[in-house]
């Protein structure tokens, strides 16, 4: 599951729907996170870092955004 999502957040980022893919990585990230998917973790890390992030905190960062989001419109 992982690695399907995670091909398909890079087809969306060759598709310039940037919002989208970020939203698809960060379910890679919270699955990968549940299962300790040492892979799919180290795959997001070093894509956070081509798009200028920090490594897993970056979609640390956007899943707490996502929440608090999800908080307000509830």
């Amino acid at each position: 599951m992982c690695a399907t999502l995670f091909n398909i957040g890079h087809i969306q980022l060759q598709h310039e729907q940037t919002q989208t893919a970020n939203a698809t990585f960060v379910s890679v990230y919270q699955l990968a996170k549940r299962i300790n998917h040492f892979q799919a973790l180290e795959a997001l890390t070093g894509l956070a870092k081509h798009l200028g992030g920090e490594g897993l905190s970056m979609w640390e960062g956007l899943l707490q955004q996502s929440l608090a989001s999800q908080e307000h419109t509830d």
